[in-house]
């Protein structure tokens, strides 16, 4: 559909699949970045989440050969500690204002999206899951339609933050 978004991605997923990561960077899709390992903040030491930012990174970096455009908690936990590496990387912090729900297969895709849809106004941040496999692909398709008919578009975080 040419949609070109922000994928916020694990250190250790691209570990596994660096070659994903730089598909991600070569189809014109920005990096972000999510931890290494998606430990919980609020459950983890100061110095557990240093090492897990400092080597997600490091691999992004490796794989994809660029650094991510910004940095999003995993669960939207933040704490001091992890505003500091942030800050020591360049990286703002992102929220979002929708989180889309696609990793729960409960529900039907199509009325998700179209709750999602609703939800949207120019600007939103959608938070989406590639952990649903198809399931996630039908409501990505569904949301990407809705979107289109509420006549508004897909776009790389940094055009909306730069």
């Amino acid at each position: 559909r040419g949609a070109r978004a922000t994928f916020f991605v694990l250190g250790s997923q691209t570990r596994r699949n660096p070659a994903l990561g730089r598909e991600i960077v070569e189809r014109g899709h920005e990096i972000g970045f999510h931890g290494d390992s998606h430990v919980d903040p609020w459950r983890t030491s100061a110095e557990r989440m240093a090492v897990d930012f400092r080597l997600g990174i490091r691999i992004i970096e490796e794989a994809t050969g660029r650094r991510p455009v910004a940095y999003r908690p995993p669960y939207g936990h933040l704490r001091p500690a992890l505003s500091h590496l942030a800050s020591e990387y360049g990286l703002p912090i992102v929220m979002w204002d929708v989180l889309a729900g696609d990793f729960r297969r409960n529900l039907d895709p199509q009325r998700l999206a179209a709750r999602n849809v609703r939800w949207l106004t120019g600007g939103s941040i959608v938070v989406l899951h590639d952990s649903a496999g198809d399931y996630a692909l039908i409501h990505l398709n569904a949301l990407l339609s809705g979107v289109a008919k509420k006549g508004l578009s897909v776009v790389p975080l940094t055009s909306m933050i730069s």
